[in-house]
Parts: C-alpha cells; sequence; structure tokens
C-alpha cells in the first residue's frame, strides 16, 4: 500500500508540475497580447479595471481557435484575441449592421488588415451564419443586460434573445466555450428595474443561458472587487466606466 500511494503521490506532483508549467507559457501569450504595441492607447487605458490578459485566459481562449466576439464594437477585446488565437485561428468581429455605416465598416476593415485572421461580420442581430459546431469561443461582453428584457414581452426571456441564444449554441463546437461578463445588479430585482440599471443579477442570467441548454462550468471573481460600485444605481451615472462590479461566467456547450 505503502509503494502505491508513493506512486500515486509522485504522479500528482508530476501531474501539477506540469499543468504549472504549462500555465506558465500560457500566460506569456496573454501578456503579449494585452503589451502588444499595435493596442491605441484609449483600449491600454482601460486594462486596469478589465483585466484582459487573465480573463482571456480565465475563458481559455487560445491558438488555433475560431471566436467570435458579438458586438466587437471599436475591437478592444478582438486585436487581442486575435494575436492570441494566431494565424491558425480565426475572430469574426460581429457589430450591428443598423449602427455601422460603409465608412466605419472600411476603417474596421483596414484597422483588422494587418492581423490577416478577422472577418468583421455586420448583421442587425446576433444571429450569424457560421456553419454548426464550428465556433471555439464566443464572447458577449456587456451585452446580456440588453438582452434579457424586452418591454413588451415583460418578466420572461425576451423571444429573440431566445433565438440568439439558440444560435449561439448551434454554431459552438460540443465543449465549445460561451464566454459572460456583465454588470451585476442586485438578486432578485426585476428584469425591468435592472435593465433600467444597464445591469443583471447572477442568478437571472444563470437562469437564461442554462435554460437554453448550456452547462455554467465556472465563474471568476476577477471583476466583482469594485466596493466603490453601487449595485443599486445605473453604473454610467457613477462615472464608472471599467470599474463595475461584473459577473464572469464560464458556459459550455454539453459534448454528447
Amino acid at each position: 500500500m505503502t509503494k502505491i500511494r508513493c506512486e500515486k503521490v509522485a504522479l500528482t506532483a508530476t501531474i501539477v508540475l506540469a499543468l504549472i508549467s504549462s500555465t506558465a507559457v500560457n500566460a506569456d501569450v496573454y501578456d503579449d497580447a494585452v503589451a502588444a504595441m499595435a493596442r491605441p492607447a484609449e483600449d491600454r487605458a482601460r486594462d486596469a479595471g478589465r483585466k484582459p490578459g487573465e480573463i482571456l485566459e480565465f475563458f481559455g481562449v487560445s491558438d488555433g481557435q475560431t471566436v467570435v466576439d458579438i458586438s466587437s464594437a471599436g475591437g478592444y477585446y478582438t486585436r487581442m484575441v486575435a494575436d492570441i488565437v494566431g494565424t491558425d485561428g480565426k475572430v469574426i468581429a460581429q457589430n450591428n449592421a443598423r449602427r455601422v455605416d460603409e465608412e466605419r465598416m472600411a476603417e474596421l476593415v483596414a484597422m483588422y488588415e494587418p492581423y490577416g485572421n478577422v472577418e468583421v461580420d455586420l448583421n442587425p442581430t446576433a444571429q450569424l451564419e457560421m456553419p454548426d459546431n464550428s465556433v471555439d469561443a464566443v464572447l458577449l461582453f456587456l451585452i446580456v443586460h440588453h438582452w434579457h428584457f424586452n418591454a413588451e414581452q415583460g418578466e420572461v426571456v425576451p423571444s429573440n434573445s431566445v433565438a440568439n441564444y439558440a444560435n449561439v449554441l448551434r454554431m459552438l463546437k460540443p465543449g465549445g466555450t460561451f464566454a459572460i461578463i456583465e454588470h451585476l445588479a442586485p438578486e432578485g430585482l426585476s428584469r425591468e428595474a435592472s435593465a433600467a440599471l444597464h445591469r443583471i443579477p447572477a442568478a437571472t442570467a444563470i437562469s437564461d443561458i442554462t435554460d437554453a441548454g448550456f452547462i455554467l462550468s465556472a465563474e471568476s471573481d476577477l471583476l466583482a472587487n469594485h466596493p466603490e460600485d453601487d449595485i443599486t444605481i445605473y453604473w454610467g451615472d457613477q462615472a464608472l466606466s471599467g470599474q463595475t462590479q461584473r459577473i464572469v461566467h464560464k458556459y459550455t456547450k454539453a459534448v454528447n
């Protein structure tokens, strides 16, 4: 018995050391993406409150992946993800077609051209036409508070959001990641009240997304430690952009 236990301990130690070594190497990829000189100064100024390297590492974004960045806006995360997934990977930077004119579209295409692995997708909704089971990760950052309430439908998940979640599930590979970051609202707050704050209670987000067929596989408090944020108030009124208490949830598509 002693010999078996010793062998198990030694094996466990080897595995732990291997994981530590692997993490250290992988961490350099995230640090390098954050430190990339191509990133604009205004993006760098937001890093302290967003911790992008740690966030993208938590979500497991890695070399060779296909990643969809929904409502990617000016590309804060898109640029870093493009560096991390590398030449064998691809990033689809989705934006709302109603908010992007031809001039802005040309700017986005030119901005991403040096990366060689970013595709701009304009769509009036999040209904991207990616093939089934083709995407490794979908990023939905600070958007869920727009998806969880519709005044016409009241205190239920809006039907358009149900369709959006179904489409994300469809295009994700089995085991793929649905990455969520959102401004936190007090638990028990109604959909209407939390939407007015541009926030969402964690339990509401979990219920909506797991009911859509996803599995909540991990949570992080990386962006939860902002005690100056009064979560009962609209965060914009507090001039706290990048300094709000936020939920960080990793959902996955079942493998079966």
